[in-house]
């Protein structure tokens, strides 16, 4: 596992970081009753599934999260020269995921085309890792053990 340390960042960058999330949740906490009346008047509304009495949701509310987000994406490539490439291919890997969910609650697409197109949307941090760009450790799960994540 690495450390801040290892990455060459401090304590004072951690506490930079739990800022910019911060930040990011209020934007998105902001703008997300503006987008609830924006969907009402689209008609993107649904029907929650799992409640019992099935009431009306706005759909499509992920969106928000992801122009919540991207801001302080932003930030962090601009300051954290260090991690620019974790960076990009958590924001190619979201932003891709994002999209496939918004055009899957407009047109609702297939559970193998969605499988696949979230397994497309992973694969920059796969790449990003394998060429070096970034390290990601194997994963250790408990009962099976450390997994390997390469070819």
């Amino acid at each position: 596992m690495f450390t801040f340390e290892d990455m060459g960042l401090s304590i004072v960058d951690l506490v930079i970081m739990i800022i910019i999330a911060v930040c990011s949740f209020f934007i998105t906490s902001l703008m997300f009753p503006q987008y609830m009346k924006f969907a009402k008047k689209k008609g993107w509304i649904g029907k929650d599934i799992h409640k019992h009495d099935r009431p009306e949701v706005v759909e499509s509310g992920g969106i928000i999260f992801i122009i919540g987000l991207i801001p302080a994406l932003v930030v962090v490539f601009i300051l954290y020269e260090q991690i620019r490439f974790e960076t990009i291919a958590f924001a190619i890997s979201v932003l891709f995921s994002g999209i496939i969910g918004f055009i899957d609650d407009r047109k609702v697409l297939g559970s193998y085309l969605k499988l696949i197109l979230l397994i497309l949307a992973g694969l920059p941090i796969f790449l990003f890792n394998q060429f070096g760009l970034i390290t990601i450790n194997d994963p250790v799960i408990p009962i099976l053990g450390e997994l390997s994540l390469d070819w």
